[in-house]
């Protein structure tokens, strides 16, 4: 499978199996198929609404690029030319209904269901972040209301958006105006209470504990750590170094993507240090 979530009750567990979207009882092992993807589209990570009712994942076109090699984003500039199409799908977890919320006329990825409103969508146009005019957008699960958020002048270049558990609160990162200064920023859903700080390290992927109150960020470069953001009031940031995490980000699979455990108190990354990509927990 390239995506699986797990439901909110710790019941089921959805995941992509070729073109087909299953879920499998983790008690009973009952397994059943949800819904089909097109023929000529592939389908991306899966997002699951807080309540577990409703799932919603990219559809793109498959296309054969003649760029792609075994290098990290080798493809990405072709995509991004070529791909005039992408839908936002969405299915109910019961099966009873599947749908496209909303149609774009390009690459779209990052799609991400509001934890506070089931039918509220984040997502993303995809793309070398050099080349994507505006990154982040919102859109209602019936395809209206579609807004950009954080709209970005032509020097911006922002991404890895994430929800946090207010439901109210979007988070990113990314590089800001002429002089490329590397942000952590925090915005609210309806455009207001934007906040960006100026990182002192590299940045590569943001996340937030499930309070708010706490950020971190996989650095890359020359220290390869996870560091905890502390923002300033002047618009900077501190960071410390919880964990050394080592990955070469050489492949996809291997980029650390921090999360933080329910209790808050646990990082949990990948890393290919060694050569291989394993799973590392580290104290928060």
């Amino acid at each position: 499978s390239n995506s699986s979530v797990i439901d909110p009750h710790g019941e089921w567990l959805y995941f992509w199996e070729g073109s087909g979207l299953k879920a499998i009882h983790f008690d009973t092992y009952g397994e059943r198929q949800l819904y089909t993807a097109p023929q000529g589209q592939r389908a991306g990570l899966i997002s699951i609404s807080s309540d577990g009712v409703q799932l919603a994942f990219p559809l793109i076109p498959i296309i054969e690029l003649k760029s792609q090699t075994a290098k990290i984003y080798s493809g990405m500039a072709e995509m991004f030319e070529r791909c005039t199409s992408g839908d936002i799908g969405m299915v109910k977890t019961d099966g009873s209904e599947h749908w496209v919320a909303y149609h774009e006329n390009c690459w779209t990825s990052h799609v991400n269901i509001c934890p506070a409103d089931r039918d509220l969508i984040l997502y993303c146009h995809e793309g070398s972040w050099a080349n994507v005019a505006q990154r982040m957008w919102l859109v209602r699960a019936d395809g209206t209301d579609r807004r950009p958020l954080r709209p970005q002048e032509p020097e911006d270049a922002l991404g890895h958006e994430y929800w946090l558990d207010d439901g109210v609160t979007v988070g990113y990162h990314g590089r800001r105006g002429p002089q490329k200064e590397g942000i952590f920023g925090l915005i609210n859903k309806d455009g207001t209470d934007c906040r960006e700080y100026v990182l002192p390290v590299p940045s590569n992927h943001c996340q937030s504990t499930h309070d708010g109150n706490r950020h971190i960020t996989d650095g890359l470069g020359g220290e390869r750590y996870i560091y905890e953001i502390h923002p300033q009031d002047d618009g900077t940031a501190e960071c410390t170094k919880v964990v050394k995490h080592n990955g070469t980000f050489e492949m996809q699979i291997g980029h650390p993507h921090p999360v933080i455990s329910p209790d808050d108190k646990w990082v949990l990354y990948t890393s290919d240090r060694g050569g291989r990509c394993n799973v590392y927990l580290a104290e928060l």
